[in-house]
C-alpha cells in the first residue's frame, strides 16, 4: 500500500480504488455507480476534510453481482424532451 488514505482504512474495508481493482474495473466506475445509487457502501470515514466511503468484503460480494446483471457498453441516449408549448390552432406561443 502507499501512503494515501487506503492504509488509514480499518481492517476489512477496502477504498473505492482497492475495489475497482478487485473487480477488474476503474475508480470511476465504482463512484459512478455510488452517485447513481447503484451501489452505495454503508460506512464512511472523514480524513480532514476528505470523505471517504469504505466497502466490506460483502459490499464487494454484492458489487460482483451487480456488475454480473449490468449490460456492458454505451446506453442509449434519451430523446430530447421538447417543451414548447403550442396555441390550439398548432402555432407556438
Amino acid at each position: 500500500m502507499g501512503y494515501g488514505i487506503s492504509n488509514k482504512a480499518p481492517n476489512g474495508y477496502y477504498t473505492a480504488s482497492e475495489v475497482a481493482k478487485q473487480v477488474g474495473r476503474s475508480s470511476s466506475s465504482i463512484k459512478r455507480l455510488r452517485a447513481q445509487g447503484i451501489f452505495v457502501p454503508k460506512k464512511t470515514k472523514n480524513f480532514g476534510a476528505t470523505k471517504v466511503y469504505l466497502y466490506s468484503d460483502k459490499d464487494v460480494e454484492k458489487l460482483r453481482q451487480i456488475l454480473t446483471a449490468l449490460r456492458p457498453g454505451p446506453k442509449p441516449k434519451q430523446q430530447p424532451i421538447d417543451n414548447k408549448i403550442e396555441s390550439q390552432e398548432g402555432l407556438p406561443l
